[in-house]
């Protein structure tokens, strides 16, 4: 297939996608406003996040002339918002469109005009690609009855060679944690959705019984310096180690050089998804404690792979976060069933095989 992308080409997500299907020896186009450093993708740089909610229409124009110069099979946009709307306005069909979480959750609340544009994009897309079942709700909310039928729920996948186990490094370890500490480690943007300072009053909690923990956090966002100064007016950033923007290749190394996964994201409105970041931590072998959520029901099993808490009580999540210090453990048999579980719910090359055959299906039902 040739396939024409709409979507951010700074993301390493996106990337992914684009080195896979490229892989399996499909052409590919990437209309964006950045272009990867991919060898063999056509980018057409588009500045569309100058028109990300209100169509220009020379960008409109602009993207509509790539499209049928490129000639696609299918074209996919990854985001209902900003590319899924230029994507739906070109009038392109067979269109697939991925929600990307905030897309059909956060931003439809913020006015009319941002939930009138996910109603566009939703019913013109021929095929909606959601990452969890939940989610189908919140598309037929914004969409309507017509738009879930077109829905395919699937996770959106972690390689799990380049998440595994095998990327421990005592030495990047031992940069950080001490001998017989236990090392959790957080990997969420430092905003204010993400309620990191959760998991800092936990931490609080937990260092006035025990010094054997150390807590990594990676990241970076516009909660950071708030976050810092609350982490040391709790007097923990002895404990608390902020990694940074940690390129994403090198947080499979940090993930499995580490214990427990943290995640302290509560937000009960289904379209979410897991995330990506609980995926490849589970895929590395790492116990996940996360606030309690509609995505992660049936995936995080208390006493098996992780524990789920309740999102507004740091206290709870103290409790669990000792139990893993004071019986290290259960830190490896969790984590082993953690790492199965990832592989049998997301692992990137099945759910990644079966995305090819519905996109498949859609290009020869349009030849």
């Amino acid at each position: 297939m040739k396939i024409c992308y709409l979507a951010d080409g700074s993301s390493i997500h996106v990337v992914r996608w684009l080195e896979w299907f490229q892989n399996r020896g499909h052409e590919i186009c990437l209309i964006a406003q950045e272009a990867p450093a991919l060898e063999g993708v056509e980018t057409i740089r588009v500045p569309i996040k100058k028109g990300y909610f209100i169509p220009r229409p020379r960008m409109l124009s602009a993207i509509r002339k790539a499209i049928r110069r490129t000639d696609p099979d299918i074209v996919h946009a990854h985001s209902v918002l900003g590319y899924g709307m230029y994507a739906a306005l070109s009038k392109f069909h067979p269109l697939v469109v991925s929600a990307w979480g905030s897309d059909i959750t956060v931003q439809p609340q913020t006015s009319l005009l941002v939930r009138q544009t996910c109603r566009f994009v939703l019913r013109r897309a021929d095929l909606i690609h959601v990452g969890e079942p939940g989610a189908t709700s919140t598309v037929g909310r914004l969409g309507g009855v017509g738009a879930v039928s077109k829905c395919l729920v699937l996770p959106w996948g972690v390689d799990t060679a380049e998440f595994s186990a095998i990327r421990r490094s005592e030495e990047l370890r031992a940069s950080i944690c001490p001998p017989d500490h236990t090392l959790f480690v957080a990997d969420r943007h430092l905003e204010p959705i993400y309620r990191h300072e959760v998991l800092i009053r936990a931490v609080r909690e937990v260092a006035k019984r025990t010094d054997r923990l150390v807590v990594a956090v990676a990241g970076s966002g516009s909660s950071a310096p708030a976050l810092q100064e609350e982490g040391r007016r709790a007097g923990v950033m002895k404990v608390v180690k902020f990694l940074g923007e940690v390129p994403p290749r090198e947080m499979a190394r940090w993930y499995a050089s580490s214990d427990v996964y943290v995640e302290c994201f509560a937000s009960q409105m289904p379209g979410h998804g897991v995330g990506l970041s609980i995926l490849e931590a589970m895929a590395s072998g790492l116990p996940v404690l996360a606030a309690r959520r509609p995505a992660l029901e049936g995936l995080v099993k208390d006493g098996v792979n992780g524990f789920l808490f309740d999102g507004e009580r740091s206290g709870e999540l103290a409790d669990l976060m000792l139990r893993f210090v004071e019986d290290p453990s259960i830190v490896g048999k969790m984590g082993a069933a953690a790492a199965r579980s990832a592989a049998d719910f997301g692992d990137r090359e099945k759910t990644l095989r079966i995305f090819e055959q519905r996109m498949a299906d859609l290009a020869g039902a349009r030849s």
